[in-house]
């Protein structure tokens, strides 16, 4: 079972529910970045996933918020970096 989202709540929340977050990706659509959060995982995964979907999930407020603040030190460090590896491919260019 794999699951990819741009929904940060719904990260939060498979977090908290100790759900492990495989990977981020940036993806851009002209100047608008997205971040894409992937998890995988078994049933719980998907079980977890249809219950945030349905409106009826339950989770620790705290750690709720303890993974929301993770998730976005995460993304802001992720578009830092490929903000700087933007420039140094743009220098490396205009030095060709």
């Amino acid at each position: 079972m794999k699951v990819e989202t741009t929904d940060l709540y719904l990260s939060a929340y498979l977090m908290a529910k100790g759900i492990t977050l495989n990977s981020m990706s940036i993806h851009e659509t002209g100047d608008r970045k997205k971040i894409v959060f992937i998890f995988t995982g078994n049933a719980d995964l998907n079980r977890l996933n249809k219950s945030f979907q349905k409106g009826v999930a339950k989770v620790n407020p705290i750690s709720m918020k303890e993974s929301i603040l993770h998730l976005k030190d995460m993304m802001y460090d992720k578009l830092r970096s490929n903000k700087g590896e933007k420039r140094r491919n743009e220098n490396k260019q205009k030095g060709n």
